[in-house]
């Protein structure tokens, strides 16, 4: 990506850190924000009830004022791409936004899309949203009411720990890929029913990938019976796009290694934006148009087939200043870098005969792609008989005098005269 205004490939993250607030801390999570070569970073559980903004290396780390220590989302955005913030805001200890500038050349043939949005979450817990159902509904509506204020010339993206388990794919929902992990829990429902309602997609859901690159928590709890620990391995953070960019999705996973300790796994998406057509520049360029031909009509038109024998049986049996020309120049542009015969020229002790000819083009298939020459096996099936006797005499004379020819690139021989 690299400069915002020419960008290709965008690398969206997202990572609850349980905490950042001390500065060895906001080290290491730049340092793995370097190490996983990421442009856009969100954070969720920075623990900064006051937040901050601070530059590091020219990297630009931004967290948002909590209401609660527990809580707080931020940002880190790549030093390349701090000159095309447009805003930051803060809806809520559980969400914010970034904006980033996507104004791009006046190659750009839609003009419409200005810029890029993310959206930040922090969902409560499913403990949480069961003993006080009105802190998940004023998350959930905060959450709709952001996605609705977004405007028509943004490309939108949430990113977070939503704390839902979304399960397996079911039938008739299309925000869901084919490898999730898990089963669905109750806060999975919720944003499985946000992302139907709004045609979003949950990319990392998307692509084959090992357990370990799907789950995103890690956790354990007692087996009572045994007396021992049983980890626990969930996909409960997410980063969705809408269902119409899906095919923008070059990989989406989950990553373990950080250098800051956390429960949660980083999660990392790779959009090529590229390949969306508001971005896709495309030289014009002005070719020549072609005239479709209708060759299934010469074996099923009867008069169309006469026509064309006729017709190229009288081309054939001329032969005027023109044509000379034009085998002249062909044979004058043949130069090749490899003698192609060995030995001196001699004539073949057995001639290739029109008949041969004949039963070699009969063979040849219908229907297939045109070469170079723009000649079909129809068009030389459906010849008149006489072509066979100058093709046999051109092929003849190729080994007897050791002349090249090359029918793609159209070489003609002054037997064919």
């Amino acid at each position: 990506m690299k400069d915002c205004k020419s960008c290709a490939k965008l690398n969206i993250g997202t990572f609850n850190v349980r905490g950042c607030s001390s500065e060895l801390k906001r080290t290491q999570l730049l340092q793995d924000f370097e190490n996983y070569k990421l442009d856009i970073l969100c954070i969720q559980e920075s623990k900064t009830k006051n937040g901050g903004d601070w530059t590091y290396s020219g990297h630009r780390f931004i967290l948002f004022e909590s209401d609660s220590q527990h809580y707080g989302n931020g940002f880190i955005m790549n030093k390349t791409l701090v000159p095309s913030i447009i805003k930051t805001w803060c809806v809520s200890h559980r969400l914010c936004a970034l904006e980033i500038s996507l104004k791009s050349s006046d190659k750009i043939r839609d003009k419409k899309i200005k810029s890029l949005t993310i959206l930040n979450s922090y969902a409560p817990t499913t403990a949480l949203a069961r003993n006080k159902p009105e802190s998940l509904d004023e998350y959930s509506n905060d959450l709709q009411t952001t996605y609705n204020s977004l405007t028509n010339n943004t490309f939108p993206i949430l990113a977070g720990d939503y704390n839902s388990k979304v399960g397996s794919k079911k039938e008739g929902k299309n925000s869901i890929g084919s490898y999730p992990k898990g089963y669905r829990n109750e806060n999975g429902d919720k944003l499985i029913e946000f992302c139907e309602q709004n045609k979003l997609f949950i990319s990392n859901t998307a692509f084959k990938k090992a357990a370990r690159h799907r789950a995103t928590w890690i956790g354990c709890r007692k087996d009572k019976d045994n007396n021992t620990t049983i980890h626990i391995y969930n996909q409960i953070d997410f980063i969705i796009c809408k269902q119409q960019h899906k095919h923008l999705i070059n990989n989406a996973q989950s990553f373990g290694g950080t250098i800051i300790s956390s429960d949660h796994k980083l999660v990392k998406t790779t959009i090529d934006i590229s390949k969306h057509s508001p971005w896709k520049v495309k030289e014009k360029t002005q070719c020549a148009t072609k005239t479709r031909l209708n060759i299934a009509q010469l074996g099923q038109n009867k008069n169309v087939t006469h026509n064309y024998t006729e017709q190229l049986g009288q081309l054939l049996s001329q032969v005027d200043e023109e044509q000379k020309l034009i085998q002249n120049k062909f044979r004058d542009d043949n130069i090749h870098d490899e003698e192609p015969y060995f030995g001196q020229a001699r004539k073949l002790k057995s001639s290739i005969t029109e008949k041969e000819v004949r039963a070699s083009i009969n063979n040849l298939n219908n229907g297939r792609a045109l070469g170079s020459d723009n000649i079909s096996g129809e068009f030389l099936k459906f010849a008149p008989h006489l072509i066979d006797n100058k093709i046999a005499k051109i092929l003849n004379q190729t080994f007897e005098r050791h002349e090249d020819l090359n029918i793609n690139e159209g070489l003609l021989s002054d037997s064919f005269a």
